[in-house]
Formats: structure tokens, C-alpha cells, sequence
């Protein structure tokens, strides 16, 4: 009879060790969904940064290619403009023996209707996002 009181009192010990590691395991899972949960909840909060940043460099080059779009439509007219002028300019230049290049403005229109026509150029390549 003692043997099996011996025996009962062992596993009655085994029981309660098996309780306590059960609990033990439990609380270290409720451990690691706080911390898991932590963790998330900062990566939320950078991606909601990260994505609130994109949107509005996003709005900020649709704003840039609106203004793009616009000048699309102002650019052809100035350069036809300059253009005329700086015929004109030259025969006159030439028909009063004067350098065309010492009149004021004149190489700068000369360069905005290179820049210009570049500018045009590349304007095609741009996209609305």
C-alpha cells in the first residue's frame, strides 16, 4: 500500500510539473504576441509614413506636370515669337553693318529657343502618375 502511495504522490508531483510547464509555455506565447504585436504596430506606423510620403511626391509631380502641361501650350508660341525677332534682328544687323550678337538680349533669346525646343522635347516623356 505504501508502494502505492509512493507511486500516486509521484504523479501527483509529474501532474503539477506538467501544469506549471503548460503555463510556463502559455505565457511565453502571450509574451511573443506582445511583442509581435509591438513590432507591427511600429512597422505600421513607418509604412503608413513611408506611403503618405509617396502620395504626396506623387501629388507634388502631378502639380509639376500640370504646370508642364500648361507651358506645353506657351512654349511653341515664344518660340515662334523669338524666333521672328531674331530673323528680324539679323537682316537689320546685317543691313546696317552692325554685329547682331551686341544687341541686348539677343544671344539670350537664342538660348531660350534652344533651351526651349529641348524642353519641349522632353516634356513628351513625361506621364501623370
Amino acid at each position: 500500500m505504501e508502494r502505492l502511495n509512493k507511486i500516486f504522490a509521484d504523479w501527483a508531483k509529474d501532474d503539477k510539473k506538467t501544469e506549471l510547464a503548460s503555463e510556463k509555455v502559455e505565457l511565453n506565447i502571450a509574451k511573443d504576441i506582445a511583442s509581435l504585436s509591438k513590432e507591427g504596430q511600429k512597422k505600421r506606423t513607418a509604412s503608413m509614413k513611408a506611403q503618405d510620403k509617396i502620395l504626396s511626391k506623387i501629388d507634388e509631380y502631378n502639380d509639376a506636370l500640370s504646370k508642364v502641361d500648361v507651358l506645353k501650350k506657351e512654349i511653341p508660341t515664344y518660340i515662334k515669337q523669338a524666333k521672328s525677332k531674331v530673323d528680324q534682328a539679323e537682316r537689320l544687323a546685317k543691313d546696317l553693318g552692325v554685329e547682331v550678337n551686341n544687341i541686348k538680349g539677343y544671344r539670350d533669346i537664342k538660348a531660350d529657343v534652344d533651351f526651349f525646343t529641348r524642353a519641349l522635347n522632353s516634356f513628351k516623356t513625361y506621364k501623370k502618375l
